[in-house]
């Protein structure tokens, strides 16, 4: 299994720091400016990074609080596709917007990417769209993911993890999660890759990780009962470099 580091655009030291040999950004945080752009391309070319993948980072965007117009969603979706042709990106997500344009208007976007990038997207299953849809998307991609269903806690939709992995690999489909953050259940469940940004929890919430055996520890929040401050850049770099020594081991 891959395990994408997630969240690199603000820390972009840290990830130096720890050299782990996947990592997930998103176009939302490096559109603008030219500066994050390149400090996080910057990092796919290292010697390190085996491979990156690009969240479109659409859902952030047309959520943040303003009406957006066809024309900036247009302008967007141009930037997208820019963006991936300027800098050869080879594995990046649709724009999984089906709650705000619906499904119609989301496939007429993902048509439109992979057109003027000659390339497939990985496209994004949620509930919404059915069961049949995933066992579509298998038929047409040879890379899909599951997005809104991974980050729950619901049981019920744990429980669905192990019929969307095995009809993937018998189409011999790759599937990854997206936004998978629990810990603990990383190996139950064999998705191809997985990203998470629960590594980043160290400089906000004083809470750091370490392996034992084969097996990455979440402690706890790490308070200091004299006042201190903790020692954020610290936290970063060591939560960074344990997650990045626990994605060399899964990916083994």
């Amino acid at each position: 299994m891959k395990l994408y580091l997630a969240g690199v655009e603000s820390l972009i030291e840290p990830i130096k720091y720890a050299q782990p040999p996947y990592i997930l950004f998103s176009f939302a945080a490096c559109r603008g400016s030219s500066s994050t752009q390149e400090k996080v391309m910057e990092l796919t070319r290292c010697s390190w990074c085996k491979d990156f993948l690009c969240d479109s980072g659409a859902f952030t965007f047309f959520t943040k609080g303003h009406t957006v117009t066809l024309d900036e969603w247009s302008r967007y979706v141009d930037e997208y596709i820019e963006f991936i042709n300027d800098n050869n990106i080879h594995y990046f997500f649709e724009l999984d917007i089906d709650k705000i344009v619906g499904i119609n208007k989301v496939e007429e976007i993902r048509k439109r990417i992979e057109k003027r990038t000659g390339k497939q997207c990985i496209p994004v299953w949620h509930i919404s769209r059915g069961w049949k849809y995933f066992e579509r998307m298998c038929d047409e991609y040879k890379y899909v993911s599951l997005g809104g269903i991974v980050s729950s806690r619901s049981k019920k939709y744990k429980d669905m993890f192990p019929w969307f992995i095995d009809y993937a690999h018998k189409k011999d489909v790759k599937i990854h999660g997206l936004g998978y953050t629990d810990t603990r259940m990383f190996k139950q469940y064999q998705f191809d890759s997985i990203d998470s940004t629960t590594w980043t929890v160290g400089g906000r919430f004083g809470e750091w990780f370490d392996i034992s055996g084969n097996t990455l520890i979440r402690n706890g929040k790490n308070i200091n009962r004299k006042n201190k401050r903790i020692d954020g850049v610290a936290l970063h770099n060591h939560n960074a470099a344990v997650w990045a020594q626990y994605a060399r081991i899964l990916d083994i």
